[in-house]
């Protein structure tokens, strides 16, 4: 049921044009549509976070364990993942997967990331991945809880060049190999 309604959200989100795309305002109406659908999905089995980023924005949601886990505010890291997604900015899409973290339980600190369900773009999950190491958490009473969670996220690329300039760029790296 949650494939079929992520599937027909994808669907009707993403926008393939060849015209050059006019530069996104800041949490653009397109974003803030996408960003609410993807957040009003129902949670995966220990989803404990969601988070919804684009080239210009970057949103966290808390969907569980509200008692015993707070994740650190990090605006500038959030920011610099925002530019990161920048590059990858040759089509429009918006897409989704999930990412299985593991803590210590002594600790709190990472222990494994691995991904759960993969989005359609491999780098851009290359990308989650590491995001997700610079989370810092805050647990009630020093008790490490949950120690196996989910954090679901969501992608929106900005088509932000002209089909001749994908072509080069494309063109480009494939003579580089």
């Amino acid at each position: 049921m949650r494939k079929i309604a992520c599937l027909s959200l994808l669907l009707s989100l993403v926008v393939f044009h060849c015209k050059t795309a006019e530069k996104k305002s800041e949490q653009s109406n397109e974003y803030i549509t996408a960003r609410d659908a993807y957040f009003a999905l129902p949670a995966e089995k220990d989803e404990v976070f969601r988070i919804f980023a684009s080239s210009d924005a970057y949103d966290v949601k808390q969907l569980s364990n509200f008692e015993t886990i707070k994740l650190k505010e990090d605006l500038p890291g959030q920011k610099s993942f925002s530019e990161e997604l920048k590059k990858y900015n040759l089509i429009e899409l918006v897409t989704d997967g999930v990412i299985r973290v593991e803590l210590y339980p002594n600790s709190g600190t990472f222990y494994r990331i691995r991904q759960g369900r993969p989005s359609k773009v491999v780098e851009v999950d290359k990308l989650m991945s590491e995001d997700i190491t610079r989370f810092q958490f805050i647990f009630e009473n020093n008790k490490i809880e949950p120690r196996d969670f989910k954090v679901g996220y969501g992608i929106m690329l900005q088509k932000d060049i002209s089909r001749e300039e994908a072509e080069k760029l494309l063109r480009q790296k494939i003579t580089k190999y």
